[in-house]
């Protein structure tokens, strides 16, 4: 997580999870249905496992989710990959539930939610698959033309007002939010919309074939946008 860039590169076959926000026992449920990144009885050694961010808040067991992914991810280096969602953010979830839980469930609660908000600073945004499929947490923004900007984004990220010149790719990337078939969005400052032809028009000039992310949820589980 340390050493990657903040674009990483990835090669299928692969699996792809969205928000799990403190949902362990729907983390179970996944594995249990689709396999898991056991060395023993899962398919780790072949199939490698992404996360496409929003671990924490709004359930009640963002302690556990974290806890399990990291030790994944330090298991499983190569084949584990978690991306930064909004909610890894600790401007967020001091107000979404992850402080909070963290104060009642653990002994120095305070100290506990700062050291893990610092793990959620070193991780990268995106995912390349295949050189084809980028997947993010939100989406992309206006602010961002190009795969560069997202492999030369240092690390830390902290959001704050001084770092906003810095921040402007990463805040577009992980709570961007799409229209869908009209729909509109409710606005805020860090969120932006984008629409089919934005899509179809990064995707031509950075060669991909699909735009891949998370944030909101479907009726369905996933959904296709912006296809011809």
């Amino acid at each position: 997580m340390w050493t990657t860039s903040s674009l990483v590169p990835l090669k299928a076959p692969l699996k792809i999870f969205g928000d799990l926000h403190g949902q362990f026992g729907d983390l179970q449920r996944f594995f249990a249905a689709f396999g898991s990144p056991n060395a023993y009885t899962g398919d780790v050694d072949y199939c490698s496992y992404l996360f496409l961010g929003d671990y924490v808040d709004r359930g009640k067991h963002s302690l556990e989710v974290v806890a399990l992914l990291l030790a994944l991810k330090i298991c499983h280096p190569s084949r584990v990959t978690l991306l930064r969602g909004n909610h890894e953010d600790p401007q967020v979830n001091a107000h979404y539930g992850f402080r909070q839980e963290c104060m009642r469930r653990c002994r120095d609660g305070a100290h506990v939610w700062t050291a893990i908000n610092q793990v959620f600073e070193m991780m990268p945004v995106a995912a390349l698959i295949d050189d084809v499929v980028l997947a993010v947490h939100g989406g992309i923004g206006e602010s961002l033309q190009n795969l560069d900007q997202l492999r030369e984004l240092p690390r830390p990220v902290s959001v704050n007002l001084s770092q906003r010149n810095v921040l402007n790719e990463t805040q577009t990337v992980l709570s961007a939010a799409i229209r869908i078939r009209g729909v509109p969005i409710r606005s805020s400052p860090n969120t932006v919309a984008f629409a089919p032809d934005r899509v179809r028009a990064f995707c031509a000039a950075n060669g991909l074939k699909l735009i891949l992310r998370a944030h909101q949820c479907v009726q369905d589980g996933f959904e296709w946008c912006a296809c011809d």
